[in-house]
């Protein structure tokens, strides 16, 4: 919707489009966008061979979009799953700063306890999509 309207946009969409025109693949994304966008939710399922697919790369994945079911428990265990891959600003962003899971029942505090803080910023896998 924000694509080459920069009157529209709001400081990240300027960011993000921004940040895709100095890589030079702001029309691939657009493209890749709006296309998964066009697709029906049944469509989106993730469809793969196990012998040609990273397992890894599948449940970030299923994190990320499979979650019209989300509960407590799946939300605890895809915390536990961001985890397992060192992948712990992803984590503390499920725990804080995910709309889809700000609702559910957990132990946040007890949580964040177990997670490894870092001196160096890594980009997450699970963004902030709070503001």
């Amino acid at each position: 919707m924000t694509y080459n309207k920069p009157g529209i946009q709001t400081k990240y969409y300027a960011e993000f489009w921004n940040r895709r025109k100095t890589e030079k693949n702001d029309s691939i994304v657009y493209e890749i966008i709006r296309e998964f966008n066009s697709m029906k939710l049944d469509e989106r399922q993730l469809n793969y061979e196990n012998q040609f697919v990273n397992d890894t790369l599948v449940d970030l994945l299923k994190i990320e979009f499979q979650n019209e079911n989300l509960n407590s428990k799946k939300a605890e265990s895809d915390f536990y799953k961001l985890k397992k891959y060192g992948l712990n600003q992803s984590a503390y962003n499920l725990l804080y700063e995910r709309a889809e899971y700000s609702e559910l029942e957990l132990d946040r505090e007890k949580l964040e306890k177990e997670l490894k803080k870092t001196t160096e910023f890594e980009q997450p896998w699970f963004i902030d999509n709070e503001k």
